[in-house]
């Protein structure tokens, strides 16, 4: 079944969730009167805002009707569903929470009806295919077959990842944890030592890099949301490095932090080494309603900062000896900055970028130049109009994106490829969407865009990178069951 239930199960609280693995057995209900139904029916709620995946089974056989809930991000044991009544082609059924379905089985043998919970209704509809949300699924692409595999699952609005040794790879998850993921896709425990971060509009533990010098120092580097004070909602993004051996991070020392601290979102908080280890760039946003501080220079707010791998800012940072300009800006007039990445070959450093309602871009900032934000834009103001500050698609002295998407996909991170698993992908961009859902695979031909090819799935995808085996690894952006999936060729069947 492909059928989302745009349903809603507020009675299904995440205090309850967290006993489903000592749940009981699954149970069943004698009916007191016939029924038109044989067979199983599944299907899957999403919860709003946290994006929560509850599977739900229902099977009537031997005159019995049996049904569970399941939260798989918290247990793989079912929670009986209760309460079971049916006349005709009527059936009703409840949670022990008191949420309560009624609905029929229409002529495509679906059930059909809705969820209620006080005066919430929400439309539901079951149908006969099993979902299983850890599938693999084959994607068709212009180079052959992929395959869509889940590596590892149970995360927590995962945010940035970096591989270490023998197959591992280390995740943040934005609530302000860091896990190691092991070779078999299973989650290590929360890493001690992590900063506390500001979760608000949504904020929290950003990116993490290795070291350039991993091998031998154990060095990551974290980004993440620093709250100005506890309790306050000012915030901005920083960066810190740390030594990670035994379970935590030893020696944290952080090294950067945006000014000025203020309450808001589009934080940024993307990280990228230069090729040569040199330097570390950190992607920012305008935080949401400070718009015009990403043209002003005494603020990091909507800036491409540049720094070296202790804090220190490099001599030749394009306003080092600009006076009221904060020396660590490599670039300006950015929106919000959410992918970066160094181009094979040339060392060049490229940047995704969202844009408000269109007008996501690619760029490929360059020191001292200005990126437009708000004054120009291929993007218009949610819910449309022109943005009020914006002059229109160009201005002198303001640069032009290299690519840019209208309508948004919601741009997240991106990526080169390089590697031997996809041959024909070499120097590609792999850019990730969030509202659409896809990798856009971008062929460039020096600092142009070519070609684009859509890889559609079934998950926000909030970063994207290319792992020592060659395959492809992205972040979906879940509440409660965010997954670390993995492309591959297709696999030969049978």
């Amino acid at each position: 079944m492909k059928n989302t239930l745009f349903g809603l199960l507020l009675a299904l609280t995440l205090s309850s969730f967290q006993t489903l693995a000592d749940s009981s057995p699954v149970t069943s209900t004698e009916l007191t009167e016939p029924a038109q139904f044989t067979g199983a029916w599944y299907g899957y709620i999403t919860m709003p805002n946290t994006e929560l995946l509850i599977i739900v089974t229902l099977e009537y056989s031997d005159n019995h009707w049996s049904g569970t809930f399941v939260v798989p991000s918290q247990s793989a044991t079912g929670t009986p569903l209760e309460n079971f009544s049916v006349s005709d082609n009527q059936l009703a059924f409840s949670t022990p929470s008191g949420s309560r379905f009624e609905g029929q089985l229409d002529d495509n043998q679906r059930l059909q009806g809705t969820f209620t919970q006080g005066t919430v209704q929400r439309a539901v509809n079951l149908g006969r295919e099993v979902i299983d949300p850890n599938a693999t699924v084959t994607l068709t692409s212009r180079w052959g077959n992929i395959d869509v595999e889940t590596f590892a699952s149970g995360l927590v609005r995962p945010w940035g990842l970096d591989f270490l040794d023998n197959g591992r790879i280390l995740v943040t998850e934005l609530p302000g944890r860091l896990r190691i993921v092991e070779a078999d896709g299973s989650l290590g425990a929360p890493i001690a030592g992590v900063p506390a971060v500001n979760q608000i509009n949504p904020a929290g533990l950003f990116d993490v890099v290795l070291a350039p010098d991993f091998a031998t120092s154990q060095r990551i580097y974290l980004s993440w949301a620093k709250p100005d004070a506890a309790g306050s909602n000012a915030a901005s993004t920083s960066i810190a490095h740390a030594r990670l051996a035994d379970g935590a991070l030893h020696d944290f020392t952080e090294i950067f932090s945006a000014y000025p601290k203020v309450p808001g979102w589009h934080y940024g908080g993307r990280m990228v080494f230069s090729a040569d280890g040199q330097y570390l760039f950190l992607g920012l946003g305008d935080r949401g309603d400070q718009l015009m501080q990403s043209q002003e220079l005494g603020s990091h707010t909507g800036t491409l900062i540049r720094i070296h791998p202790d804090g220190s800012v490099p001599a030749d940072n394009p306003f080092i000896h600009t006076a009221g300009a904060l020396p660590e800006i490599y670039s300006y007039g950015h929106r919000n900055i959410q992918g970066l990445g160094i181009q094979p070959g040339t060392n060049r450093l490229w940047a995704t970028e969202h844009g408000p309602q269109g007008g996501d871009e690619v760029n490929t900032p360059e020191p001292g130049k200005n990126y437009g934000w708000p004054i120009i834009t291929h993007g218009e103001a949610y819910g449309g109009g022109e943005i009020p500050l914006a002059v229109g698609f160009k201005k002198e002295g303001m640069e032009q994106p290299v690519w840019h998407w209208t309508p948004s996909i919601g741009v997240s991170g991106m990526t080169f490829y390089q590697g031997e698993s996809f041959p024909a992908w070499q120097g590609n961009i792999l850019a990730v969407g969030l509202r659409d859902r896809n990798v856009a695979r971008l062929e460039i031909d020096g600092d142009r865009v070519i070609h684009q090819e859509n890889l559609q799935l079934k998950d926000r995808i909030r970063e994207v990178k290319v792992g020592p085996d060659g395959f492809v690894y992205l972040l979906t952006d879940e509440q409660g069951n965010g997954k670390i999936l993995r492309l591959r060729p297709a696999q030969p069947q049978g």
